[in-house]
């Protein structure tokens, strides 16, 4: 599927809502799936959703105090890697003054996991880095 260049049609809300459709249109296909097992692909390893979304973003951390990060990545860690089965890392960009955050869903096979939860969960890893950076305010300087 060819998205559009530019427009109102390439927000990240109609991409989401155009991904969801067309998962929506496989699960109709019933084609190389089990009850257990989910999409049936070439390599075991991606099995189930065979699915992995990826997201990641850089903050600037020359503003906030050591204690802020820290209590920052514990939150993610937290709410992201223990509670959400996912994969998030930390780049200090020492030159830069700025940390990237990288997460990536991790789950694909699970009983009644389907895509439209890895989206959710997706989502909410989204959802949750953009609230905690905005709760974690510059510190006075």
């Amino acid at each position: 599927m060819m998205l559009p260049r530019s427009g109102p049609r390439n927000s990240v809300k109609n991409s989401l809502a155009r991904l969801i459709k067309l998962t929506h249109t496989f699960e109709r296909m019933g084609f190389a799936t089990d009850a257990y097992l989910g999409y049936l692909t070439v390599s075991p390893a991606n099995l189930g959703t065979a699915m992995s979304f990826e997201g990641s973003v850089e903050i600037d951390v020359q503003t906030k105090q050591s204690e802020e990060v820290v209590s920052l990545i514990q939150m993610l860690d937290e709410r992201l890697a223990r509670g959400k089965g996912m994969l998030v890392s930390y780049d200090h960009l020492q030159s830069h003054g700025r940390m990237e955050i990288a997460f990536q869903t991790n789950q694909t096979l699970a009983p009644n996991y389907n895509e439209s939860i890895q989206i959710d969960d997706f989502i909410f890893a989204m959802q949750t880095l953009a609230e905690l950076v905005d709760s974690v305010a510059p510190s006075e300087q």
